[in-house]
């Protein structure tokens, strides 16, 4: 049996959205073994989870050690660093609902994450595609702060 046809099995069993969607932005077709097919699609949607949690931690919280860090959180206003708080918010709460999802081993808990997270995704992916587009304008900018250089020796 595909992947896919897994999946469909799931899908009309819990309602889940559609393969095409899911598979697309959680690549599930990549997964090799259909046994635990939504404990896998989780930890998928856990890892780009993650991914945006973590670079969205850096714009709260850069790391002096990295240039990186400072300049992008430079780029952001006090009103949009609190907009980045809110959505990080919204972040850490579906995440640790995973975090509960993976830890109860349940299949219905695990389909209704799926759901949830899927349905939020595509708003995830628009603020997000706005803040990266604001992180890489701001490498395009003239710095306008300036960088004292001291001993590096």
């Amino acid at each position: 049996m595909t992947i896919e046809d897994a999946y469909e099995k799931l899908r009309k069993k819990y309602s889940l959205p559609a393969f095409k969607g899911v598979d697309r932005d959680f690549s599930v077709s990549a997964i090799e073994n259909e046994r635990f097919l939504l404990r896998e699609i989780n930890a998928n949607m856990m890892e780009k989870l993650e991914l945006v949690i973590a670079l969205i931690t850096e714009l709260l919280q850069p790391d002096t050690n990295n240039v990186a860090s400072i300049h992008e959180f430079r780029a952001f206003d006090e009103k949009e660093k609190k907009e980045l708080y809110d959505f990080y918010c919204k972040l850490m709460t579906l995440h640790r609902k995973g975090v509960y999802v993976s830890i109860s081993g349940e299949e219905k808990k695990e389909a209704d994450f799926l759901k949830e997270l899927h349905s939020d995704w595509g708003q995830i992916k628009s603020k997000m595609k706005g803040i990266v587009s604001k992180m890489e304008t701001s490498w395009k900018e003239e710095a306008t702060y300036k960088t004292e250089l001291g001993y590096l020796g």
